[in-house]
């Protein structure tokens, strides 16, 4: 469709833009809202709405002054309405090909003008003028391929394909084996490398008129029902008559493949002029899908040109306008053709969601000092910008309104503008750093921004003035001005020193007994230790449980505190001498153990055992080692043998006694139990009597013992007086018992 030129007083809107000295923004803001609406489909507010969609990529090229379409490649150009695949070289190839592709597998007709003019004057190896002459070709191997030159004809070694050549040179060398050096054949290696050798021609012929003769010649090539034609010049041209079922013999894309012509030259070259160029496809089973742009009109038309057309709404027209979505069929004739066509197109017309093209954030865009900004017309299918390119992006560095219309696969467009406007960059703004940027870990730094800017944002994303940072990296604030152009800071590169990380090291074992210490070394090189105890040296010796930490001070100034360490005393043991008996009776034993277990003994007897068996009296006590390895001493125990290991009897006089004397046997005071030979149990008895007298007594400890005394009584003399029992002093008297 075309579009209206949109005019203010008698210059176009851009032009007036870019003449006037102030521009005022929301005034053209106005103007472009009411020429691009963003939410209408409209080449302008006041232009009529007409979408004009052709259903197919038909291929029709009366000339080639205008080459949209078509990809050129290799030595191929266009000008003076011609292509020239060959550039008038020896020893290249070129060709064309159309962007999309065709529908092929239900039959097509392709018509194509051509002229070869012998511009090398070397014959070839037949006597002939040529080299080498060029091809149709149908191939699903690439949108754009191009085959080798010379024999090749740009289409060898293109997979996937058919060609049907026509060739202007008897190439002997071995690989081609040309018939002559004037003839038409169809070559296809099936879905393979194709090959322009002999061999592999489906079918050629040699007589035909000469195609290097400078004329123009016209091309007709049909494919239908399984039959390919190829027509010289008019339809009593016939060269070729093939029985070929294309859908087998090359993999198609759904029905599809892409057409193209190609040529190539050799040592003897001529140009090949390609001077039109038209194809049709015959209608595929799918309908074609067309789409209905908003509040728009879809003109249908189906591929190619023939004799007559009748629409599914009555029509006869090679055209029609439907306002509606729907299904739409036309029955189309071509009697004027070689091979008569009779076809019928379907047309499925579909409501198109409007575009929505947004090339700027805003309305206005911002040239700063004539900076270059990228305007993005989004993923469509085609655009055409205000300054009439038609790539997707368009880059603009002066100040005026910039608009893009854009087009979508359904063939629907829509509008979208922007404003862009002149702008002075601010100078780069200065950063003050409060602090040193060498900072240690867990501390932090200022940077500030000048004052005075309408908005600020840093490279870590904050947006105020000052910030406070405490990680290493490289920040910069980018600072805005009233008018919305910004600048950039230079760098600030803030670097995070390692803190220190001292470990406690103890300079023997951190667990022991009591009454020992361990030495603890937070490291060398630091200067300056706090410990947790409060020292303030490198070491410090510990005698008693306790954890501990180290903070030290690096060359730097930060500050490290190490992992908390643990020293652990164990407590002494001590031992619990428990006896059976502290107190026993002689020709007894009593047992001294401890009353805890311990894993090693040393009785102050020399035993070693975790008991002894004690059989005198005496003082003892046991020094034992625990499971920590730590030796403790028990205090003595004082163990007796009973007082009344001797029993003695007491006599209070001579145990031998006159008759009629007596005598009192005592034993020790103070005992449970007393029991004499004589039966007495008192502590003493009187005796009279002769005898022995045997004591057993029993004290409080249960210990008992024994004693006798043996005990005589002599009889009373019986005096016999044998003289006068009176005498005088001095005298004397014997007396006889």
């Amino acid at each position: 469709m075309g579009c209206v030129r949109t005019t203010i007083g008698s210059l176009p809107l851009q032009n007036r833009i870019r003449q006037s000295t102030a521009v005022d923004a929301h005034a053209v803001i106005e103007v472009a809202r009411r020429l691009f609406s963003r939410t209408r489909f409209a080449c302008l507010a006041f232009a009529a709405l007409v979408c004009t969609i052709h259903a197919s990529a038909q291929i029709y090229y009366p000339d080639f002054r205008t080459i949209t379409g078509l990809r050129i490649v290799g030595t191929a150009s266009a000008s003076d309405s011609v292509i020239d695949l060959n550039a008038r070289q020896p020893k290249v190839a070129g060709g064309i090909w159309h962007n999309d592709q065709q529908p092929i597998a239900n039959g097509f007709a392709t018509r194509f003008k051509f002229q070869v003019i012998d511009t090398s004057g070397q014959d070839d190896a037949g006597g002939s003028i040529g080299g080498d002459g060029l091809a149709f070709v149908i191939q699903n191997a690439s949108p754009a391929p191009l085959g080798g030159a010379g024999g090749q004809l740009g289409y060898d070694p293109i997979r996937n394909s058919i060609a049907i050549e026509f060739d202007t040179y008897a190439n002997d060398e071995p690989g081609f084996d040309d018939p002559n050096g004037n003839h038409v054949a169809v070559h296809t290696t099936g879905t393979g490398n194709n090959s322009a050798s002999n061999s592999y021609a489906i079918a050629r012929n040699t007589r035909i008129p000469n195609l290097s003769d400078g004329r123009v010649h016209e091309v007709l090539i049909t494919y239908q029902n399984g039959e390919l034609r190829v027509f010289l010049d008019g339809c009593y041209g016939l060269l070729l008559t093939v029985q070929l079922n294309i859908s087998q013999r090359i993999n198609l894309d759904n029905g599809r493949a892409w057409v193209g012509i190609t040529g190539s030259t050799g040592s003897a070259w001529e140009r090949h002029i390609l001077h039109s160029w038209t194809f049709n496809g015959r209608p595929l089973s799918t309908p074609i899908r067309v789409g209905l742009c908003a509040e728009g009109v879809a003109t249908l038309s189906p591929p190619g040109r023939f004799t007559s057309y009748a629409w599914s709404t009555g029509s006869k027209s090679p055209t029609i306008n439907v306002r509606n979505a729907g299904r739409y069929t036309v029955r189309v004739v071509d009697s004027l053709a070689c091979v008569p066509a009779d076809l019928t197109y379907v047309f499925d017309v579909v409501k198109g969601e409007p575009p929505q093209p947004r090339i700027a954030t805003s309305d206005t865009l911002l040239l700063c000092n004539d900076e270059q900004k990228t305007l993005d017309g989004g993923a469509y299918t085609s655009w055409l910008w205000s300054n009439g390119a038609i790539t997707r992006t368009i880059a603009v560095t002066a100040p005026g309104l910039y608009w893009v219309r854009v087009t979508d696969s359904l063939g629907c467009t829509a509008y979208d503008s922007v404003i862009a406007l002149a702008g002075t960059r601010p100078a780069a703004p200065t950063v003050t750093v409060f602090g040193r940027t060498a900072i240690c870990t867990g501390d932090s730094i200022i940077l500030e921004a000048a004052a005075g800017h309408a908005s600020y944002r840093w490279s870590n994303g904050a947006t105020t003035r000052r910030i406070t940072v405490h990680n290493a990296g490289s920040f910069t604030v980018t600072i805005t001005n009233a008018a919305g152009c910004s600048a950039v800071s230079q760098p600030v590169t803030v670097s995070v020193l390692a803190s220190p990380s001292p470990i406690i090291q103890p300079l023997s074992s951190a667990t022991f007994c009591h009454g020992d210490s361990v030495t603890l070394d937070a490291g060398a090189g630091y200067t300056w230790y706090r410990w947790s105890n409060g020292a303030t040296t490198q070491r410090i010796d510990v005698d008693s449980s306790a954890t501990f930490t180290v903070t030290v001070w690096n060359r730097d100034g930060c500050t490290g505190t190490s992992a908390p360490f643990a020293v652990v005393v164990f407590d002494e043991p001590v031992p619990e001498i428990n006896a059976i008996a502290a107190t026993f009776c002689a020709g007894d034993t009593t047992v001294l153990r401890t009353r805890k277990k311990f894993v090693s003994y040393q009785w102050s007897n020399g035993a070693t055992t975790d008991s002894v068996v004690v059989t005198r009296n005496g003082l003892y006590s046991v020094t034992v080692v625990d499971s920590n390895g730590c030796s403790g001493t028990s205090q003595e125990i004082n163990v007796q043998l009973d007082s009344l290991t001797v029993l003695r009897i007491e006599a209070s006089g001579p145990t031998e006694l006159c008759e009629g004397s007596m005598v009192t046997l005592s034993g020790p005071p103070g005992l449970a139990s007393y029991h004499w030979s004589n039966g007495a149990t008192t502590p003493s008895i009187d005796v009279r009597v002769a005898g022995r007298y045997a004591l057993t007594a029993t004290d409080s400890s249960d210990c008992v013992a024994t004693d006798s005394i043996d005990v005589r009584v002599h009889t009373q003399p019986n005096i016999m007086l044998t003289t006068d029992t009176t005498i005088c002093d001095g005298q004397e008297i014997e007396l006889a018992a």
